[in-house]
């Protein structure tokens, strides 16, 4: 039987190390991420493999050692020359111990640390977005061939495991099955990703065999760490070696948790649970309810749900068949004999033209950040050219003329939805990526035939207008026929590049201050001319006032005249009286009076009979001053 089981740890490592350098091969040909992660799983089963097989032999080494102490104690004289407990007796059973004690513990613990960096460095190596494959068909029956190999020689190694009790042998047949599941899983990924239905099922099943090759390391690490602290009893080891993994004999064979389960429930209830009817039932029909599951579970892909704003295109063998369906239940042939197909046709959709966003934060979350030119508030900008006006340098010659063109930074969001559903899907076959390419087509054909400072300031009415019409347009072509309807085009956050935007800020405000100056130019030029207007107009008015007083005055004059002349003929002394007397009065009216308060004194009064200056002479001194 030790012969039996050694052969068998010998042809496990030959079909290892055979599939193992055929999936290397092909995971280096077909660039599939699973089929990368899966080659680390054949060398860790190889490895343990070998060492299992090398354990295996020094256990035969001991029962045949010991079987020959047996036959020589039979003999006469035996015990006179050997000894039970004499160590040097037993050489093989000696290193088997050192190599247990030493070897094993040291082994399992760079096996930990081996597996720990194979995670970390195919998990970082993964990336985040799958991969083309190549060679798809060709690494897909390479690696069903090997499943199907190592399947027949895992089972036939962990059935032998089981029914003859060979604890060495359990390791490497876990292994040997587990590859086999991994190769038939790569083969399935690899051809969800060519028929084009999974296209991601490659990249995620890379990814769910780096967690699990790193929960056997979480296990293995525990397990070492509780073999340091477990209880020893002298004569009897541990009865499984430290790098034999029970994640990997749960996942090689599932059946054996059934097994486990009935100890516990044994040992739980008291009275043998796992001879009752029903578990001896659900022990033998296990298989029968699963599939019975999975065929429950295909039938009810034959009901497919349409929800209110959508609709539905039905497919059998790849082709559409009837027409468009609405919301509601349908049925349909099962899984992948027929699909219904799902749209968002009564669903506005959107994208932008020109940068891609960031993401956009949750609905209970409300910033009030103020965009700047000068700082970045996407997570990529792109910089579209556009027209100039204006030339700089000199314009004379070719060489020292400016480019008249400029770059801008634009973000033009886009909605749209679908108004013919077969259209949309069957025209081509990426509509969404279409329509994108569509609007940032028609948005750099407008931009290089429009003025920056237009479309920066009173063009981007018109703009919105003129892109929106012309992506309807290239969308309705012939060529090409969306089936899509145009909603709304807008044009926000339209600067120049981060890069010049305070070199542009800095033109801007040298403009502005021109501005200011002309304008305040302006203003004073309309003060200047409104003062002079309204003071010529003075003195126009004032000329015609200074005539008017002028005359009625000399009028006056010679009016009172002629009534003086005529009282003085009447009466030359009393007129000549009446007019002193009369002059006196009015001059003396206002003037200053002293009296002087002193008896010793001659009183001296003083008139002051100066002649009062005329209106008129006194206005002309005023304006010969001026």
């Amino acid at each position: 039987m030790e012969r039996h089981v050694q052969r068998t740890l010998v042809l496990n490592l030959v079909v290892l190390l055979a599939g193992g350098l055929a999936c290397f091969w092909a995971a280096g040909h077909t660039g599939s991420l699973a089929a990368q992660t899966a080659r680390w799983y054949f060398l860790v089963a190889f490895v343990i493999s070998l060492v299992s097989w090398f354990q295996q032999r020094l256990h035969d080494r001991e029962k045949l050692e010991k079987l020959e102490f047996d036959e020589l104690t039979r003999t006469k004289g035996a015990s006179s020359l050997f000894s039970a407990d004499d160590a040097g007796s037993f050489p093989a059973r000696q290193s088997r111990q050192q190599f247990e004690k030493w070897f094993v513990p040291i082994f399992a613990l760079l096996l930990v640390i081996g597996q720990g960096v194979i995670v970390w460095k195919q998990w970082t190596s993964i990336g985040s977005a799958p991969k083309v494959l190549e060679q798809s068909l060709v690494g897909m029956g390479l690696y069903a061939a090997v499943f199907l190999a190592l399947t027949i020689f895992g089972l036939y190694a962990s059935r032998l495991a089981q029914h003859g009790n060979h604890g060495l042998l359990r390791p490497a047949a876990g292994h040997v099955l587990l590859n086999a599941y991994i190769c038939g899983a790569v083969a399935a990924a690899i051809f969800g990703v060519e028929i084009g239905k999974f296209k991601s099922l490659d990249f995620y099943l890379a990814r769910l065999l780096v967690v699990v090759l790193g929960l056997i390391t979480v296990e293995m690490a525990l397990t070492l760490v509780f073999e340091i602290y477990r209880p020893r009893v002298r004569g009897k080891g541990s009865q499984h070696a430290l790098y034999e993994s029970r994640i990997v004999g749960l996942l090689s064979r599932p059946d054996s948790l059934f097994t486990t389960a009935a100890h516990a429930l044994d040992y739980q209830f008291g009275f043998k649970v796992s001879d009752t009817w029903f578990y001896q039932f659900l022990q033998r029909s296990i298989t029968w309810i699963i599939l019975l599951q999975a065929g429950l579970l295909w039938l009810s892909t034959t009901v497919v749900f349409i929800d209110p704003g959508e609709q539905g295109l039905r497919e059998v063998f790849g082709k559409s068949v009837g027409n468009v369906l609405g919301p509601g239940a349908h049925f349909k042939l099962p899984w992948p004999l027929s699909e219904i197909y799902k749209y968002r046709t009564s669903q506005v959709q959107d994208f932008v033209v020109g940068v891609v966003p960031n993401d956009p934060l949750p609905t209970d979350e409300y910033t009030t950040e103020v965009v700047q030119w000068s700082v970045s508030h996407n997570k990529e900008e792109y910089n579209m050219l556009v027209a100039s006006r204006e030339l700089s340098g000199n314009q004379s010659t070719n060489e020292e003329a400016a480019v008249p063109v400029n770059l801008l930074t634009v973000s033009i969001p886009v909605q749209y939805e679908i108004k013919d559903l077969k259209k949309w899907a069957y025209n081509h076959s990426d509509p969404d990526k279409l329509l994108r390419d569509i609007a940032y087509h028609e948005v750099v054909r407008y931009l290089v035939n429009v003025d920056l400072l237009e479309i920066m300031g009173e063009g981007r009415a018109r703009a919105i207008a003129e892109l929106k019409s012309r992506m309807q347009a290239a969308a309705d072509s012939p060529e090409i026929d969306l089936g899509v309807n145009i909603l709304f085009v807008g044009l926000q956050d339209t600067h120049p590049p981060r890069e010049v935007a305070k070199a542009f800020q800095d033109v801007v405000g040298a403009l502005q201050v021109k501005e200011t100056k002309i304008l305040d130019g302006e203003a004073k030029r309309a003060f200047t001319l409104t003062m002079a207007t309204a003071d010529a107009s003075n003195l126009v008015t004032q000329a015609y006032a200074y005539e008017a007083r002028t005359t009625n005055s000399a009028a006056g004059q010679a009016d009172q005249f002629e009534q003086q002349l005529l009282a003085y003929r009447k009466a030359p002394d009393i007129y000549d009286e009446r007019a002193y007397l009369d002059m006196f009065s009015r001059s003396a009216t206002n003037a200053r009076i002293y009296l002087m308060a002193i008896t010793n004194s001659d009183q001296v009064i003083q008139y002051d009979l100066e002649d009062k200056v005329r209106r008129d002479i006194q206005d002309i001194m005023l304006n010969s001053k001026r």
